[in-house]
């Protein structure tokens, strides 16, 4: 399944018409001694245009507590606009998105089964072309997110 997720984004980030597609996995890494657990992502999946950097290592073991974006999608389950906007509700992953050229990006979360399993980033570097179209980036997000969750759910079992 890791092949077919690979695989559903280097064909999707093209006909978005993205800079870089990124899947940052759910995961538990501790347990606090109050008993409560630090619930984590980290980058599992990337890809990026010619030209553009990769960022997965940026993203690993990230605890949610401190993404107050991650918040955003959990209640929201979907963002899309440009970097600016992102401030208001996230300075820390502005400044972070920003270094690395973003200027408009989309995101969604990845439902499982029982829980939520990822988050869905859709970056956009640069100013937008002309045929940028957020409507259909929201459709195909949502394909992509459905066929991500169904991936993951089988690897589970």
């Amino acid at each position: 399944n890791n092949q077919k997720i690979q695989h559903l984004l280097d064909k999707s980030l093209y006909k978005i018409g993205a800079d870089r597609i990124t899947v940052l996995e759910l995961h538990n890494g501790q347990t606090g001694i109050g008993g409560l657990p630090f619930t984590k992502c980290s980058a599992t999946f990337e890809v990026m245009d010619d030209g553009v950097i990769p960022i997965a290592q940026q993203y690993q073991d990230q605890q949610l507590s401190l993404i107050p974006f991650s918040h955003y999608l959990a209640e929201n389950g979907y963002f899309c606009g440009d970097l600016n906007t992102l401030e208001t509700i996230d300075r820390g992953l502005y400044h972070r998105m920003a270094s690395n050229g973003t200027e408009h990006f989309a995101a969604c979360l990845i439902e499982g089964v029982d829980k939520p399993l990822a988050f869905l980033f859709v970056s956009f570097n640069g100013p937008l072309s002309e045929e940028h179209n957020c409507q259909f980036v929201r459709e195909q997000i949502r394909h992509i997110a459905l066929e991500v969750a169904l991936c993951l759910e089988l690897n589970k079992r």
